[in-house]
């Protein structure tokens, strides 16, 4: 029988910390979300207390370096009760004072009150939701702030906090490469941003832009349009010294996600909250996915309750390591991988493996540097390595 896969050598964890509150639904969002005229924001950090301290032993020995407040909309999150939760969160797991504490927000909640109180509550990083910087945009996608509160909300964050990512998409409705080049125009001017993430609009099932495209009543950019767009974004970032690290995220040197480099490198992560997602590797039951309840009232009721507990088998967990390893400019540590798995899969699927990575580097998609990184062509390719990896290990 084979043993299930080591814990990484370097220990590293993150906290993921979803708040699910939105003033109104997004038509493109299909995220564990609650559109609440009076939000309860007392009762849900008590169910997220409740929660954390029955699961906090699942990090044990492990080295938190990063804590992500998601959503949602967590900004409209009482302020008072973010700063309790994460001061439980902190002292029970005894994280270093530098740890990487992100809050997602929406443009129309950051002013000078807000920007005070998150930063003594410890936040050290803001991710600011702008999508776009066009009235017409915004308006296509229901967005409930304008341009300029967009613009503002960036600049005071860059001002008081510093450390800022703002999100923008591509590919919307009836959206033209005029549009979208005075989005990137607009990120020129923000004095410095060390940090954007750029998302191809995909219409999900279940939402309202399905919906209305099911009707033909939505048109979004053709695939040859958005390529194109993507490729504008990259020049444009590159020249501002924004490097592409992963398909859809781009920082200057020493402002990577560190959060998001954990979900990469295969590090685990603890999910609290309605609809969160964990990672955990166990000794004995090998490598556990959770996905907690998506529905608020149940989640508040029992929130010891997950919807679902994965074991994920060891070999689908390599292949996972491995595309998305080869996707980010952080890199694919193959002797990590090898160490943890060298007793639970057979060595010939190591090889195998190793064998796929060698031929990506010949064909010029991936460089070695002590760790496999994707070539700007890895990049572009990037579902294609994927795809690779998976019919050729599968």
């Amino acid at each position: 029988m084979q043993a299930s896969p080591k814990q990484r050598r370097d220990q590293r964890a993150g906290v993921y910390i979803h708040v699910p509150f939105c003033a109104r639904l997004c038509p493109y969002c299909d995220f564990a979300v609650s559109i609440k005229a009076e939000i309860p924001h007392r009762a849900y950090a008590e169910a997220l207390l409740a929660e954390f301290a029955m699961r906090a032993q699942e990090l044990e020995g492990r080295d938190v370096r990063t804590i992500y407040v998601g959503g949602g909309t967590p900004s409209l999150w009482d302020r008072g009760e973010l700063s309790r939760v994460l001061d439980v969160v902190r002292e029970r797991l005894g994280v270093a004072e530098d740890v990487e504490v992100t809050l997602e927000t929406n443009p129309n909640q950051v002013d000078e009150a807000a920007l005070r109180e998150w930063k003594a509550a410890g936040i050290n990083r803001l991710s600011i939701g702008c999508q776009s910087f066009q009235p017409r945009m915004l308006q296509a996608l229901r967005r409930n702030h304008s341009a300029e509160v967009a613009i503002e909300a960036v600049e005071r964050a860059l001002s008081s906090i510093g450390n800022v990512s703002l999100d923008v998409m591509y590919g919307g409705p009836d959206q033209g490469l005029e549009e979208w080049e005075r989005d990137l125009d607009q990120l020129a001017r923000f004095e410095g941003l060390g940090h954007v993430s750029a998302y191809n609009l995909t219409v999900e099932p279940n939402t309202a832009f399905w919906t209305r495209r099911k009707r033909g009543s939505l048109r979004v950019t053709d695939e040859d349009t958005c390529a194109m767009m993507m490729e504008l974004l990259v020049e444009r970032c590159t020249a501002l010294g924004i490097e592409q690290y992963e398909v859809s995220s781009f920082a200057r040197e020493g402002a990577r996600s560190q959060h998001n480099s954990n979900y990469w490198v295969g590090g685990e992560y603890l999910g609290l909250g309605m609809g969160a997602h964990g990672l955990q590797i166990d000794a004995v039951r090998g490598v556990l996915r959770r996905n907690n309840a998506r529905k608020l009232a149940h989640y508040m009721r029992v929130p010891l309750e997950a919807a679902e507990i994965e074991e994920v088998s060891a070999h689908a967990h390599l292949l996972e390591r491995l595309f998305l390893g080869v996707r980010t400019g952080v890199g694919l540590d193959f002797d990590e991988v090898c160490h943890q798995f060298e007793h639970a899969v057979d060595a010939a699927l190591l090889e195998g493996a190793a064998k796929v990575l060698e031929v990506m580097v010949a064909e010029e998609l991936l460089v070695f540097d002590g760790v496999y990184r994707p070539t700007a062509a890895g990049f572009q390719l990037a579902d294609s390595l994927a795809e690779r990896i998976y019919d050729a290990l599968g």
